[in-house]
């Protein structure tokens, strides 16, 4: 996956289903890039979709072995949601709304230390990402 369009990790609906936080397959498989937002179709392997993030916020993924000489990074289960509010929260009108509809299932070793420390990394001025984040801090955390 980060071995068509470099540097990247899988993260945002790829990884939050993988960690089996959202029951939805997506469609694509979908990463995050340091390079600008593109996707690609393979005839064979499907689509793959790159959304561009900023420098400072392109951090939180771990790489994967498989076999002696292929590894894929994707982004840590907290990244992957700071990822998802960051990129796909931009236009939400209810952050309530925009988490209800995730159907979030998290795992018990979440680590909210980390995504509280991220967070303040966005600038207040991004609203709806600072009103999801807080919306969810507020649902789950300690649950």
């Amino acid at each position: 996956m980060n071995f068509i369009y470099s540097p990247s990790y899988l993260s945002l609906e790829t990884a939050l289903n993988y960690y089996s936080i959202i029951p939805d397959v997506p469609f694509a498989i979908t990463s995050v890039t340091l390079n600008k937002t593109k996707t690609f179709r393979t005839r064979n392997y499907g689509v793959f979709s790159y959304n561009s993030i900023k420098s400072d916020l392109f951090f939180g993924f771990k790489s994967i072995l498989v076999g002696k000489n292929y590894s894929y990074n994707i982004a840590l289960p907290e990244k992957a949601l700071f990822d998802y509010f960051y990129l796909r929260g931009k236009k939400v009108d209810s952050a309530a709304g925009f988490i209800e509809e995730l159907r979030l299932s998290l795992p018990k070793n979440f680590n909210w230390y980390n995504l509280k420390k991220w967070i303040k990394l966005v600038p207040e001025r991004n609203k709806n990402f600072h009103n999801c984040s807080k919306f969810l801090i507020e649902k789950y955390y300690g649950k």
